[in-house]
């Protein structure tokens, strides 16, 4: 006859079977990590071998101090000594910035010591990538007898003495492009170097990739926006926005996905030859040909259709440029709405100022500028560095963005449905039908990752039958008490920010339309993607 398990025998095999467990795991997990660890060495060495190689052809041009000196794993993989390297314990590849090979000479031999991902920013924010042409900054608001100025930052991050970014802190990225005759000068300059404020052509301000929720979404009540930061190689976070995260749209850039974004430090200006720069009201200003700059204490750059705008900051990359961009290491644009609404929502994060950003209540459109109060109406108004200036930061400190509020509108590459505007007289410039019936011909309208396109008036059905997330519309209406109109056929094109006149109704989240025509009140912002 057969019988079952007794209750004592079943809790002995139990038993037998969690010691067999207890015994086994702890050895397979050991398999495991011995495995991982002997290809992290293997990488490891593969860096110090590239290292050896770059030292064959370049080691006239590194400089040691004291019989060491420091290189990146991005001049190793720029220079093409090796590929990106992936880290085995992570899946992913080792940062090229902050992945450092120390090399220490003795007797004319080189040692090679690799430091990897060690940084001074604790944020989890992905490490800026920079283009060949841009300078990493620091202020130091002690030199020139403290006036304050911008000085080289390590772009490691590895020195504190010269640390460029620490988002825990609103430290935010910060870098410029300097004049062509002082580009090498900079770029072979010691930490610490000052930039001389006359070289610098543009400030830029790195906003990193993250997913992001907001408690009060949909509602006029603002509130801290929850962010967490991600890099492009991370899987994406697909919540609802609301109580989980949502990788915001604004990082993934047509079929790329970028670990961040450049945004103009100021409003856009233009070169100081010209009317438009030194000039608040000058109307001769429609031209695809200016040189932009992106500075503080400069008139902004206004009265220009949107194509113009858009023309003028794609040509920024072009053979010869002054910025010394080159066209396969970056993509210059006319901000989207998607992405304002990254750096506002940012800007409203315990990583930002996390409250209302003060307005530029400069009437002459000075950049850089802010008022004595959040909502100043316009009258004495403090440059960027100051006490009361950097409250028009979207940091609260001077490593923010500048002229969110106020100053002039800032026309974003937002638009219904591909219409140029009202008229034949009233339009962006792009070729399109206008509100009356007639059409534009004029520049075709740029491809789908240049700009942000509406189907609906609705914002909670206007982006491929849902919501627009992320572009500070329908998620964030009238926050701040800051104006929410939605574009439409026949005023298709969005104006962000308010005027400098607009005090309580003007702010990051303030959303406005246009003609897309030109202004004498508007300007706009240009953005710097890594290619």
């Amino acid at each position: 006859m057969q019988r079952g398990f007794t209750l004592v025998e079943l809790i002995a095999v139990i038993m037998i079977i969690g010691i067999l467990l207890i015994l086994v795991i702890p050895k397979t997990i050991e398999v495991i990590q011995n495995s991982k660890s002997k290809s992290y060495d293997a990488q490891i060495s593969k860096i110090e071998d590239a290292a050896a190689l770059y030292m064959t052809d370049n080691s006239y041009i590194v400089t040691f101090n004291n019989n060491v000196a420091q290189i990146t794993l991005k001049q190793l993989v720029s220079g093409g000594y090796i590929d990106p390297v992936t880290n085995p314990k992570t899946g992913e590849n080792f940062n090229q910035n902050s992945t450092v090979i120390t090399i220490t000479k003795s007797d004319k031999k080189y040692s090679y010591n690799v430091v990897l991902n060690v940084t001074t920013d604790s944020s989890g924010a992905s490490v800026p990538e920079l283009a060949s042409n841009m300078i990493p900054i620091y202020y130091d608001a002690t030199c020139n007898s403290n006036v304050g100025c911008w000085k080289k930052a390590d772009e490691t991050n590895l020195n504190s003495t010269y640390k460029w970014y620490d988002y825990t802190t609103k430290k935010w990225a910060n870098a410029v492009t300097v004049s062509a005759a002082t580009l090498s000068t900079y770029k072979n300059a010691a930490l610490g170097t000052q930039i001389v404020e006359a070289d610098i052509l543009t400030y830029m301000v790195w906003v990193p990739r993250y997913s992001y929720y907001i408690t009060t979404s949909g509602t006029a009540t603002s509130s801290s926006i929850q962010i967490k930061f991600e890099t492009a190689s991370t899987t994406k976070s697909t919540g609802n926005a609301i109580s989980t995260y949502k990788t915001h749209p604004a990082f993934t850039f047509g079929g790329k996905e970028l670990n961040g974004i450049w945004v103009g430090k100021f409003e856009t200006s233009v070169d100081s030859s010209s009317a438009c720069y030194t000039t608040p009201n000058d109307v001769n200003c429609n031209s695809t040909a200016q040189s932009l700059k992106i500075k503080y204490g400069v008139y902004s750059w206004r009265y220009a259709q949107i194509s113009t705008f858009f023309t003028a900051i794609r040509n920024m990359e072009l053979s010869n440029n002054i910025y010394g961009y080159i066209a396969t290491e970056v993509d210059t644009h006319m901000m989207k709405n998607s992405e304002w609404g990254a750096t506002a929502y940012l800007a409203y994060s315990v990583y930002g100022k996390n409250s209302e950003v003060w307005i530029n209540s400069n009437s002459s459109y000075v950049t850089g500028q802010s008022g004595a109060t959040v909502d100043a109406a316009t009258g004495t108004t403090y440059a960027y560095n100051t006490t009361n200036g950097v409250n028009a930061s979207t940091t609260g400190n001077i490593y923010g963005i500048y002229d969110m509020s106020g100053g002039a509108w800032e026309y974003v590459m937002g638009n219904y449905n591909n219409y140029s505007g009202a008229s034949s007289a009233l339009n962006s410039g792009f070729s399109g039908p206008n509100n009356d019936g007639t059409t534009t011909i004029g520049l075709v309208f740029p491809i789908s990752k240049y700009y942000d396109v509406y189907t609906s008036t609705v914002v909670a059905s206007a982006c491929n039958n849902g919501i627009c997330y992320g572009q500070a519309l329908s998620e964030t209406p009238g926050w701040n008490n800051d104006t929410a109109v939605f574009v439409s056929n026949a005023i298709p094109w969005l104006a962000r920010g308010g005027l400098y006149s607009h005090t309580t109704v003007a702010g990051i989240f303030h959303a406005n339309y246009g003609y897309g025509n030109t202004y004498g009140t508007v300007s706009t912002r240009v953005v710097v993607t890594i290619e």
